[in-house]
């Protein structure tokens, strides 16, 4: 899939994310092109399921190689009211995966960028920390 293609594709199923009665779905994106970001194929794992965040991280658990996951986070913040944002989670970044970070960054616009190596690092009060910037109420 070239270029435009992908972002197109990833951008049409984050706006269908978004705009989903419910939050916590995901969007993956894999790369198809050693990480460059060059040759990448986007796959939508579920953009309208209200899913647990647990089948999020088994999700990315599954993964063998690195990729890129589009997750909308609700949260309830510390002064009332729930709010709802697109966080980014770059899962086993190998090598030149930054670039493809960038790119898909570039195309969605995340209110956060997390960086995860381990199953332990994709802690649900890490990203609603930084997504909201520390006015998440802990859960």
């Amino acid at each position: 899939m070239t270029s435009p293609q992908w972002k197109c594709e990833l951008l049409q199923a984050c706006r269908a994310m978004s705009f989903a009665p419910n939050g916590h779905g995901f969007v993956l994106v894999r790369s198809g092109g050693g990480g460059s970001g060059d040759d990448c194929s986007v796959t939508v794992v579920g953009h309208t399921d209200n899913r647990r965040y647990d089948d999020f991280v088994a999700c990315l658990a599954a993964e063998v190689g690195p990729c890129w996951a589009v997750y909308d986070l609700v949260y309830t913040q510390t002064a009332g009211g729930n709010k709802r944002k697109l966080v980014l989670v770059e899962w086993r970044p190998a090598g030149d995966s930054y670039l493809t970070a960038n790119q898909v960054a570039e195309v969605v616009r995340p209110a956060a960028h997390v960086v995860a190596d381990s199953v332990g690092e994709l802690d649900k009060r890490k990203l609603q920390h930084e997504a909201s910037r520390g006015a998440a109420r802990d859960c």
